[in-house]
């Protein structure tokens, strides 16, 4: 029987997503949400993109970095009373998301001030315009990351969300952002998806997590291998699947239009190597469209969605979307790609194409 109180709690990127945009619609400005999750699955950068695409402001308030007279604020006389003069950067107007992020680094007594933020959203002299939203972010004492335990008397004010890692949440995610996630690491995870999350692989100061194969792509494009941010081991089996998508020898033949008589691998590695080599070896658009062209005829359609994926930003660069969506209709069994991915391919065309949706 499924436990059903951990399906609401315990959600990846994308379900979490859906469930903070309901509490935004809503306006449910009193229910304030705590997230959990191990260091490095998105919980910060998912609340900046809720913000920004709900057009909120965004208030990140790291008060483990904060003493009590940094939140409350530095009394002086008016009048012999003392009187509390609140910080400048707490929000005083419009409508946004006061984030708590790391609250459980935070020693106990700026948990406790933080309590009477979420319990009376004020502090002192200080109140919490109307429109605002009090979140909270926070890696679990199993996590290993140096935190205090919450109290349960300031947990029991949040609702509560575990986000767990999820490879078709990062996937979406670079194809969204084609710009900050190299193809070759979305072919690699959708290889070895175990790594997209895993803190005991590699050193004690990096190893594999979705925001560090972000910064291993930014390496990639500084010219540098993927270790320092995911780890040597870790660097090792992407080099060597890097390494094996380069080589095979079909791949060219492929992007010149001319790989009819070219199987598709049987080897479940080498297909990932093949997809990632197709995407990586086109060096102009019609190269990429008899990848694409090729992969459609011989493929199933996981492999096809794998293929768009990685391919998002040169499709959109290259103005493809049209065709693409052509070669898709081209096979009856890949019709359903055409609305999964019907987002992208409608972005990436020239607006005097029509799509054929």
């Amino acid at each position: 029987m499924k436990n059903t109180a951990e399906e609401n709690t315990v959600l990846t990127p994308r379900q979490l997503t859906e469930a903070l945009t309901k509490i935004l619609a809503a306006g449910r400005t009193d229910l304030p949400v705590m997230l959990w999750g191990p260091p490095g699955v998105g919980k910060s950068a998912l609340v900046g993109q809720l913000a920004g695409a709900h057009g909120l402001s965004l208030t990140d308030l790291r008060i483990s970095q904060l003493a009590p007279t940094d939140l409350r604020g530095v009394p002086s006389v008016r009048r012999t009373v003392t009187c509390w003069n609140p910080p400048e950067f707490l929000p005083r107007t419009g409508a946004g998301i006061l984030f708590l992020d790391e609250i459980t680094m935070a020693p106990p007594v700026m948990q406790g001030i933080a309590h009477q933020l979420v319990l009376d959203r004020a502090v002192g002299s200080y109140r919490l315009p109307e429109k605002w939203f009090v979140w909270a972010a926070g890696n679990r004492v199993e996590d290993r990351s140096a935190v205090y335990e919450m109290p349960k008397a300031l947990a029991n004010r949040f609702l509560h969300f575990e986000v767990k890692p999820c490879g078709r949440s990062f996937a979406e995610f670079a194809a969204a952002h084609p710009d900050r996630v190299d193809p070759a690491v979305v072919a690699f995870l959708h290889f070895r998806p175990d790594l997209l999350l895993d803190p005991g692989n590699g050193t004690a100061h990096a190893w594999p997590s979705p925001r560090s194969w972000e910064k291993a792509s930014a390496c990639l494009r500084a010219g540098l291998g993927v270790g320092p941010a995911v780890g040597r081991g870790v660097e090792i089996e992407f080099r060597a699947f890097v390494k094996m998508a380069d080589r095979l020898p079909s791949i060219g033949a492929i992007l010149k239009g001319g790989g009819g008589e070219v199987p598709f691998p049987e080897e479940f590695s080498e297909r990932h190597a093949l997809v990632c080599g197709l995407v990586r070896r086109a060096e102009e658009p019609d190269a990429l469209l008899h990848g694409f062209r090729w992969l459609t005829g011989k493929a199933a359609p996981e492999w096809n969605t794998l293929f768009l994926t990685i391919a998002a930003g040169a499709i959109g660069r290259w103005a493809l979307g049209p065709k693409m969506a052509a070669a898709l209709a081209q096979n009856p069994k890949l019709s359903g790609l055409l609305r999964q991915h019907r987002g992208l391919l409608a972005k990436a065309h020239d607006p005097d194409e029509d799509v054929p949706f």
